[in-house]
């Protein structure tokens, strides 16, 4: 990547929040492509966009700040995605702006994308904050999901996925995170606050440490509603989609779940290290549930909860 700075207000952005900068942003991006890579940088504004905004490798966005320089997207829309094949790409100090209804996406990356480094991205209001699919060690770094349905949906070869002091505010009624047929997830030092759960679904190779989780909404399970922190496998009767190698270590659970980890489907979890401090049970074993919950080591850890510590 180059070190050349193209800013997008050049190519005839206004950042009003009200004059469709779309095609002047995508002239900044393709401007940046033709150079062999380089720095579209947005001034603080608000920038509308009426259609997906497409990156290339070595392009990266530089925002003014996280709260000053906002893309704001239409119902439908992606605001940001990805070409096929794409590396190298780096997004940061930006704010993505949805209309709080529709079908829209944050930032799509797929189709063999590969060293993504997302770094005090905002995402709010939009349908689903980040979607994933066959991509490759895409880093997110003090992000922030708020009033987004889904937050991250990592699914289909989504390997090597890291979220660090990132924070998933609610509501976000539909999944707070889901890892899907994927390998490699590390979540550090993030919070999660009104958020639904963290659920792994055929992924392996997972860690979640040094985490806050406080108020989850309730979601369906066993015939009731519940509400829980970490789901491990999948919802339903004979569920056979494990998490495998699940590390949970050093995380605070606070109140405002009845289960802090629900285990329906699980191949290798250690826990250790975690304070639970949520309303029922530390641990539930789905027990409708058919599929094997093998490997199951639990260490120490601190249980301040209103209940017994299994289900």
């Amino acid at each position: 990547t180059t070190s050349r700075e193209i800013n997008v207000r050049h190519y005839g952005a206004k950042g009003d929040g009200s004059t469709d900068d779309t095609a002047a942003i995508q002239a900044a991006i393709t401007a940046a492509i033709a150079a062999g890579g380089g720095t579209v940088y947005f001034p603080t504004g608000t920038y509308k966009t009426t259609s997906a905004l497409t990156l290339a490798s070595g392009v990266n966005l530089l925002g003014a700040s996280m709260l000053g320089s906002v893309i704001i997207t239409a119902v439908t829309n992606i605001a940001l995605r990805s070409g096929s094949g794409d590396v190298r790409l780096a997004i940061e100090n930006l704010k993505l702006n949805g209309p709080g209804a529709g079908t829209n996406i944050g930032l799509s990356l797929v189709a063999g994308c590969a060293d993504i480094k997302i770094k005090n991205v905002f995402f709010d209001s939009l349908n689903k904050a980040v979607y994933t699919n066959d991509t490759y060690n895409v880093e997110f770094d003090t992000c922030r999901v708020l009033g987004c349905p889904t937050g991250y949906d990592l699914t289909a070869a989504s390997n090597a996925v890291s979220l660090t002091n990132c924070a998933m505010l609610g509501p976000a009624s539909a999944a707070g995170l889901t890892f899907t047929a994927s390998s490699a997830l590390d979540v550090s030092g993030c919070a999660w606050e009104g958020s639904a759960p963290i659920t792994i679904s055929n992924g392996e190779g997972i860690s979640i440490h040094g985490c806050y989780f406080e108020n989850a909404p309730p979601i369906g399970g066993e015939g009731t509603s519940i509400a829980s922190y970490i789901n491990l496998g999948n919802a339903g009767s004979g569920s056979s989609s494990p998490g495998k190698g699940v590390r949970i270590t050093g995380n605070l659970f606070n109140p405002g779940a009845d289960v802090a980890i629900a285990l329906r489907s699980v191949n290798g979890l250690s826990v250790t290290g975690n304070s639970f401090n949520n309303d029922d049970y530390a641990f539930e074993w789905y027990q409708y549930d058919t599929a094997p919950k093998l490997q199951i080591h639990i260490g120490t850890n601190n249980y301040n909860i209103g209940l017994a510590g299994y289900d």
